[in-house]
């Protein structure tokens, strides 16, 4: 079946969209595809936020190709049809995947002058397997960790329970909707005296523009309370599969 999820990147700007087959993004992630993992990388989140500041400053018009090609390895379009209207697809999920099989195929030393999507690809089990589930949907991204025990309420942040590199996902409407989840990005930083997040996030808008943000479509840092934050995923978790947790 085809989900269709609807994603918002700040609170100021319009609804989007994003649609991809739920089999084709399973299949893609599991690990019975293979004969054997590749080994774990350490340190990832470190690793996971230095390669993503690379990308802070992307945006639609400007880095068109990249966009396209962080939307094509997650199996989704630079845009979609609505009503015969070309519109963007929605990408904070897929740009947080992208970062992930990014960094691990380059702390295997995994050449990508050549077919970079098919290698990228290729390592999506091992992603979701010793990190996080790679996808372009905030909700299933949100109910894997739940299960992996990778996840974090914000009732339990303190100011050493955040670390650089966690994702960190939001509820605009704070909802309390266990399946709902309008945006994701990665943690920087967090300030415990102003309950502020300082994040990178995939498409978004860049933090204090004035006006209309109608498309944001930017890689950005921004800033975010903790008001509007569903919670945190932490991808270095040991052993999330372990009944003895």
């Amino acid at each position: 079946c085809t989900m269709t999820e609807i994603q918002q990147g700040d609170p100021l700007l319009s609804p989007e969209q994003v649609s991809i087959s739920a089999g084709i993004v399973a299949e893609g992630n599991s690990p019975l595809n293979r004969g054997t993992l590749a080994p774990r990388v350490a340190d990832f989140r470190t690793k996971f936020h230095e390669t993503a500041l690379t990308f802070v400053g992307f945006n639609r018009e400007d880095n068109k190709a990249d966009i396209t090609a962080i939307c094509n390895t997650l199996k989704v379009g630079f845009t979609y049809k609505a009503n015969g209207v070309e519109k963007h697809t929605a990408y904070c999920a897929a740009g947080l995947s992208y970062v992930a099989a990014l960094t691990y195929a380059k702390a295997l030393g995994v050449d990508l002058s050549t077919q970079k999507q098919t290698k990228l690809q290729s390592v999506m089990p091992e992603i979701a397997e010793y990190h996080f589930y790679p996808t372009v949907s905030c909700v299933n991204m949100f109910h894997v960790a739940l299960g992996t025990r990778r996840w974090i309420e914000p009732s339990k942040v303190k100011a050493d329970t955040l670390k650089q590199g966690m994702l960190i996902l939001f509820d605009w409407k704070k909802s309390g909707s266990f399946y709902r989840a309008d945006h994701c990005g990665i943690v920087d930083s967090y300030d415990e005296a102003t309950k502020t997040v300082s994040t990178i996030e995939f498409n978004t808008a860049p933090e204090g523009v004035a006006g209309s943000q109608s498309d944001g479509g930017y890689v950005a840092k921004r800033k975010r309370s903790m008001s509007l934050i569903k919670g945190f995923i932490d991808p270095d978790v040991k052993n999330p599969f372990s009944i003895f947790q």
